[in-house]
């Protein structure tokens, strides 16, 4: 079956009680397989405005437990990366072969299961997707380094290795991936609504390339952090792409958002990270 046939199951999952442009009648979590079905990509979401409330959670849980009946998707929860007790992070993998991976860095007050959306939404591309708990940049670049170090066991590429931050995530995020120790290194960033003019004075020559996102109306961070951000990194020609939404608030990846959202995620991801395999379907998974 074709990465297009592929990624039209995955669409379902932007889907949610039958609600949506879908051109059959299903409930979530009921596959659409059509080859007709919306890709992933071409959808507009009704899931709930903001990746880390707690419907996002339920939706979550849901939406990663379909996703295991179309392809082979296997998970460590709660592993521990540092000697801190609370450094915990979870990891979806895809059993052999070695693939780009994404690190996931909530927001404040959220959790790494908050994330799970992200995390299905990216797994169903076919990268390896890990979500942490932690309390600040330092703790990221040590969860990139268990990630690079226990590649082998994760199927990971560790020499393709991207980060994701929203909100206070993002700032650490960004702070890890322009100021990195020996073997913390990632290869692209996507920071959503957490750009801030202090980051300005970290960006150097040698960034790694920025997707910054963030939405005008954003009350909680100053959308200027993001856009002089970006500005500072084509001054010194640093690969960088702002996306600035109208609305979305500190939630820029909300409902009327999505689909532009999640195209620009992918198409930022492939383009820095590299396409990864597709992921194995059920049907195939015997041999995994």
């Amino acid at each position: 079956m074709s990465h297009a046939v592929i990624t039209s199951i995955l669409g379902t999952l932007l889907v949610t009680h039958g609600q949506g442009d879908v051109p059959c009648d299903t409930n979530f979590g009921a596959a659409c397989a059509s080859s007709e079905s919306p890709s992933l990509l071409q959808l507009g979401s009704q899931r709930s405005d903001s990746f880390q409330s707690m419907d996002a959670e339920v939706e979550a849980r849901g939406e990663l437990e379909f996703l295991r009946t179309v392809i082979h998707l296997e998970e460590a929860l709660d592993v521990p990366y540092d000697t801190e007790s609370y450094n915990k992070m979870d990891i979806f993998y895809h059993g052999k072969g070695s693939r780009p991976a994404i690190l996931l860095v909530h927001g404040s007050g959220g959790d790494k299961a908050k994330m799970g959306l992200l995390v299905g939404d990216f797994s169903g591309l076919g990268y390896v997707v890990s979500s942490i708990n932690y309390k600040g940049a330092s703790d990221v670049g040590k969860a990139i380094k268990f990630l690079k170090a226990n590649a082998g066991k994760y199927g990971i590429d560790k020499d393709k290795l991207g980060v994701y931050g929203y909100s206070a995530g993002g700032r650490a995020a960004a702070t890890k991936a322009l100021d990195p120790k020996s073997g913390e290194e990632v290869k692209a960033a996507i920071i959503v609504a957490g750009g801030t003019n202090s980051g300005v004075k970290q960006i150097h020559a040698n960034a790694p390339p920025f997707l910054l996102i963030t939405a005008a109306d954003d009350p909680v961070v100053n959308p200027a952090g993001s856009m002089n951000m970006h500005a500072q990194f084509q001054k010194l020609g640093c690969t960088s792409e702002l996306l600035v939404f109208k609305t979305g608030g500190h939630s820029p990846q909300k409902k009327e958002n999505q689909k532009e959202f999640l195209t620009r995620c992918a198409q930022f991801w492939e383009t820095h990270l590299g396409a990864p395999a597709e992921p194995v379907l059920l049907e195939d998974a015997v041999s995994v």
